[in-house]
Parts: C-alpha cells; structure tokens; sequence
C-alpha cells in the first residue's frame, strides 16, 4: 500500500488506548514507516478533552483530520488530505508518443495513475500521473507538465 488511512471512532472513551494498540501491530508488522492519515471520526459527538489530546498526532508529523460521517463534516479535507499523500513524488504529465513508440503507451496503462489518451493520424497524446521511475522513461515525449 501507498498509504495507511487509520480511522478511529473517536467518541469512543479507548480510542488513545485503541489507536496505540494500532500503532503497535502497524510496528510489528513492518508497517511502521508507512506515511499515513489519521481520520478522527465522530468528532462531533466527541469529548473536547479527547479531541485535544489527539492533536498530538498532528504535531508529530502526522496527517490528521477530523470527520463527521453522518454530517460529511470534514470529508472534503480527509480527500484532499488523502489524495496528496498518495500523489506525493507524483506529477501529472501530457505526452505525444509517435505511433510506433505504442510500448510507452502501454508502460503508462500499466504503471502510471489516471491515464488519457487520444489517438491522432501519427501520434498518441497521454495524459497520466507518473512517478518519478516512469517520468524518467517517458521524459522525451513530454509536452505539458
């Protein structure tokens, strides 16, 4: 996975018991160095007191955000949030391949992000979000960054 997306309930008078309890197995399993997102679910039935002492998630480096499920409160920043941690060291590109280059075609189907693509009389114009690996392969016949 590219990023751990924890959600917890955080009315639930454990969930600092829970959450540590969570950390703990991501450790065990080798998981502990994942970039991840901490979504604090029911904040607004949660007590203040937790919600404070929660913030230290945030200022240890990371990414939280607090959501309503029932409300929506929130969901707009848990997508943005989500969307650049796993978009992080990816770029969107367009590209115009010649016709007879049809493999990069086929090496952005099959490890880049959102691919487009429109064929033309002698060309193929892609527009995908690439990592740095795949940028380098492709650098040539990039026209828009």
């Amino acid at each position: 996975s590219d990023v751990l997306l924890i959600v917890s309930d955080v009315s639930d008078p454990e969930c600092e018991k829970k959450l540590q309890v969570t950390l703990n197995t991501l450790e065990e399993l080798g998981a502990g160095q994942k970039p991840r997102l901490f979504a604090f679910n029911k904040a607004d039935a949660a007590d203040p007191e937790t919600l404070s002492s929660l913030s230290s998630f945030s200022t240890s480096g990371y990414e939280c955000c607090y959501i309503s499920a029932l409300t929506g409160k929130g969901i707009d920043d848990l997508t943005e949030k989500l969307l650049k941690l796993v978009n992080r060291g990816k770029r969107r590109v367009t590209c115009r391949f010649p016709l007879s280059d049809g493999s990069l075609v086929s090496l952005l189907y099959s490890e880049a992000d959102s691919v487009e693509s429109e064929y033309g009389q002698d060309c193929v114009t892609c527009a995908a979000t690439v990592d740095d690996r795949v940028y380098g392969k492709i650098k040539k016949y990039v026209i828009e960054e």
